[in-house]
């Protein structure tokens, strides 16, 4: 058996299943028991699968990347016997459930696309070809359409295609809006155990301040400690130099640090110090607390 070939016959060798196993002299293409890849186990081209009934088929990627790998696809496509079964998937290597998930978001690329075209006739043709596909992918594995899907897939009328569109927007932008409200409700109350000190860090992106009596120290989210006197002359320091956000002065920024932070970046909205990124407003809260 020889296992070492060229890309013509690792394809022949692995489509009629005549060895275990074969690749070329490079490994780029090559093949493993039902599977034949290229350029590594990452690129699953085809494999062979038998269904509950005993039948034979072959599930095909529609994917490609490099030149090279779309001749390996060529090779391994024009090597497939006439009467076997192909059934296209985006990736032979996924379960039902993933295989839907990625036909949805074809289904939504297309949509979008037939939304804003001028002749749907193409992506109208393109949606009935993604239609048969799942169709023949589901009855040979004998599982159900979701019902989400088997109905946008029936829509055949550009019209009705913009309206779906639209609602889907209008749910995804509800949905975000809902999110992002109890986004800020929870950051609101990690913030709020922060500055109670019911926690000793938080961070979103954002760092906070407090500050502790019992030190005398600034605290910050990120569990930094600032003597006052240096937060105080640091405060003026970045309220002078903010005067004119749109020329600030390059003299007082410069070389500007705190503790052995480097100040990075000064904004009107926020400052960077070191790892820190502190929104204008917190600071001013701070220095309001303190009287500074």
């Amino acid at each position: 058996m020889k296992k070492v070939v060229n890309n013509e016959t690792v394809a022949h060798l692995w489509a009629n299943e005549q060895q275990l196993e074969a690749n070329t002299p490079n490994r780029a293409f090559y093949f493993y028991g039902k599977n034949i890849y290229s350029y590594g186990s990452h690129f699953l081209i085809a494999k062979h699968i038998t269904n509950n009934k005993g039948e034979k088929a072959i599930l095909f990627t529609t994917c490609g990347y490099s030149n090279t790998t779309a001749k390996h696809i060529n090779y391994t496509y024009r090597a497939i016997p006439d009467k076997s079964i192909v059934i296209y998937v985006i990736n032979p290597q996924s379960t039902p459930a993933e295989n839907f998930i990625a036909w949805n978001k074809q289904i939504d690329r297309i949509y979008t696309k037939l939304a804003k075209a001028k002749k749907p006739e193409l992506y109208l043709s393109e949606l009935s070809r993604l239609n048969d596909q799942i169709k023949k992918y589901t009855t040979f594995m004998g599982v159900e359409i979701p019902e989400a899907i088997k109905v946008r897939l029936e829509i055949t009328n550009k019209a009705e295609i913009i309206e779906a569109v639209n609602k889907a927007n209008e749910i995804k932008a509800a949905n975000e809006a809902k999110e992002a409200k109890a986004k800020q409700k929870e950051n609101k109350k990690q913030i709020d155990k922060f500055r109670n000190f019911e926690r000793y860090n938080f961070w979103n992106g954002y760092a906070y301040l407090r500050y502790n009596k019992e030190t005398n120290r600034i605290e910050t989210s990120q569990r930094i400690e600032i003597p006052i006197e240096a937060a105080k002359r640091l405060y003026h320091t970045i309220k002078e130099a903010l005067k004119d956000i749109n020329n600030p002065t390059q003299e007082i920024l410069e070389n500007l640090n705190i503790l052995s932070y480097k100040v990075k970046n000064v904004q009107k909205d926020f400052i960077e110090v070191g790892c820190h990124k502190i929104e204008t407003k917190e600071i001013n809260r701070i220095a309001k607390q303190l009287s500074f």
